[in-house]
C-alpha cells in the first residue's frame, strides 16, 4: 500500500503524479495495490478505483485544508501546527485502514496531514515500512528548507524543536529512499536512521510503458519554457534578469511560463516581465509547451529535491538548463543534454543560454536509462520484507537457545 497526502485528481505538485504513476505501474505488474490519501476535513471516508488501483480517502483530522491557497486565523494556525507534530486521530485512521487491508508493505511518501504518526501505526501491525522523501518535511516545518530568500544550511531552532518527534519516529521506518542523493543526504543528517539505511530512486516522468515523445528531426533552439509552480523559491526573477541581459545584447528571446501561483505573486511577475517577450499561459499539460525548438529552464533557488520536470522535458527530447541547487545538479552530471548555472546568478544563466540558443539540436532522450521506477521499488519492498523475516528468525533462535 502506498500513502501520500494527495492523489489525483487532487494535485498541487509532482509528488502526486509520481505516486500515481508508481501505483499504476505496480498494478500492471500483477500486484494488488492500494493508495491511502487525504480528503478534506468533515468529509466521509470512502474508496474508489483508479484502474486496478484501490484508492482510500480518509478525512484530514484538522481545522483547515492546508494544500493549495488557504487562509486561517491565528488560533487555527496554532492548532494546525500542534496537530502536525503528531496527530493521534490520523494514527488511528491509518491503523484502521491498514488492519483491514493488511498490505505486505506500507510505502509512505508525503505525510503532511497524516504526520509521522503513520509509522507507529504500521509498526503496531508488524507491517514493513519504506518511506520516500520528496520534500524536506522531516527536517523543516515548511518542508522547503528556505527562508529570507536563501536555502537553510542548518535547521533553525524552531524547526529543530517542532520536527523532533517526526525525526525520532523515523527510526521506525525500515528503509529510507531519496528521490536524489542530495535530499537523501540532507534528511539523513537530521533524522534517526531507518533500520535498513537509505537508498536513492529518482523520479521518472510517465509510466514505464510510455513511449518517449520525440520528434526525430533537427531543429533550431529559439525559445524558452518554464513549467511548474510560480513561487518565490522557483527563481523566475533570475530568469528574467538573464533575458534582460540577452535583450541588451540585441537578442529578444520568447519565454513561455506554464504554471499557477498565488494571484499577488503572479501579478508581480507580470509587472517584472513587462518589457520582455514573456507569455503567461497558466497550467498546461507538458506536451502542450514542451515542443521542438524549446529549451526548458529550471532556475530554482531553493534546494530542489530532484526536479521531475527535467525528466519530463528529456522524455520529450528537449535540452534543459538547471540551477546547481539541490538535486538538480545531479541531473546535469548524469545527462549531457542538461546544463547547469549558478543558482541565483542571472549573468551566468545568460551565458549558458547564449551558447545554446540559435544552435541546431536533434531531439534525444537520455542515453543512460535507469531501470523502471516500479521495478526498483519492488526490489526495495522485497528487501524490507526479507529483513523483517530474518530479524524474526533471529529473535526466534535467540528464544529457543535462551540467548538474552
Amino acid at each position: 500500500m502506498l500513502l501520500n497526502s494527495l492523489y489525483p485528481p487532487v494535485v498541487v505538485g509532482g509528488a502526486e503524479q509520481s505516486v500515481a504513476e508508481l501505483a499504476r505501474d505496480l498494478a500492471t505488474r500483477g500486484h494488488r495495490v492500494g493508495v491511502l490519501t487525504l480528503s478534506r476535513p468533515g468529509t466521509q471516508p470512502g474508496s474508489e478505483r483508479d484502474g486496478a488501483v484501490e484508492v482510500f480517502r480518509t478525512p484530514l483530522a484538522g481545522v483547515v485544508w492546508p494544500f493549495g491557497p488557504f487562509t486561517e486565523r491565528r488560533w487555527q494556525r496554532g492548532v494546525r501546527s500542534l496537530l502536525e507534530v503528531f496527530n493521534p486521530v490520523m494514527a488511528f485512521r491509518v491503523w484502521s485502514v491498514l488492519r483491514r487491508w493488511r498490505p505486505d508493505v506500507l510505502h509512505t511518501n508525503n505525510v503532511a496531514g497524516f504526520t509521522g504518526a503513520v509509522w507507529p501505526a504500521a509498526r503496531l501491525l508488524g507491517i514493513p515500512i519504506v518511506h520516500t522523501t520528496r520534500d524536506y518535511y522531516l527536517s523543516c516545518v515548511g518542508s522547503v528548507r528556505f527562508r529570507n530568500g536563501t536555502p537553510c544550511g542548518d535547521q533553525c531552532p524552531r524547526c529543530r524543536i517542532v520536527t523532533w518527534p517526526r525525526r525520532r519516529l523515523f527510526g521506525l521506518v525500515d528503509r529510507g529512499i531519496g528521490i536524489s542523493e542530495f535530499i537523501a543526504r540532507t534528511e539523513a543528517r537530521a533524522c534517526a536512521a531507518p533500520t535498513g539505511g537509505w537508498g536513492v530512486v529518482p523520479n521518472q516522468a510517465g509510466r514505464s510503458s510510455d513511449v518517449p515523445v520525440v520528434v526525430n528531426r533537427e531543429v533550431t533552439l529559439s525559445r524558452l519554457v518554464y513549467l511548474g509552480r510560480l513561487k518565490p523559491t522557483k527563481g523566475l526573477e533570475t530568469l528574467f534578469e538573464a533575458l534582460r541581459i540577452l535583450q541588451g545584447e540585441g537578442r529578444r528571446i520568447p519565454l513561455t511560463i506554464a504554471g499557477r501561483g498565488e494571484d499577488d505573486y503572479v501579478s508581480s511577475l507580470r509587472d517584472l516581465a513587462a518589457d520582455l517577450e514573456v507569455e503567461f499561459v497558466g497550467y498546461r499539460p507538458p506536451g502542450e509547451v514542451l515542443v521542438p525548438g524549446s529549451v526548458l529552464v529550471v532556475p530554482s533557488i531553493w534546494w530542489e529535491p530532484q526536479g521531475r520536470v527535467v525528466a519530463e522535458a528529456r522524455r520529450h527530447g528537449l535540452p534543459v538548463v538547471v540551477s546547481d541547487s539541490g538535486g538538480l545538479a545531479e541531473q546535469a552530471h548524469h545527462d549531457e543534454a542538461v546544463s547547469s548555472f549558478r543558482a541565483g546568478d542571472g549573468e551566468d544563466l545568460a551565458r549558458v543560454l547564449s551558447r545554446m540558443l540559435g544552435r541546431s539540436w536533434t531531439p534525444t532522450t537520455p542515453t543512460i536509462e535507469a531501470a523502471p521506477v516500479a521495478d526498483r521499488y519492488l526490489r526495495e519492498y522485497r528487501r524490507v520484507i526479507d529483513q523483517r523475516t530474518l530479524r524474526g528468525r533471529s529473535r526466534s533462535c535467540e528464544a529457543d537457545t535462551g540467548i538474552a
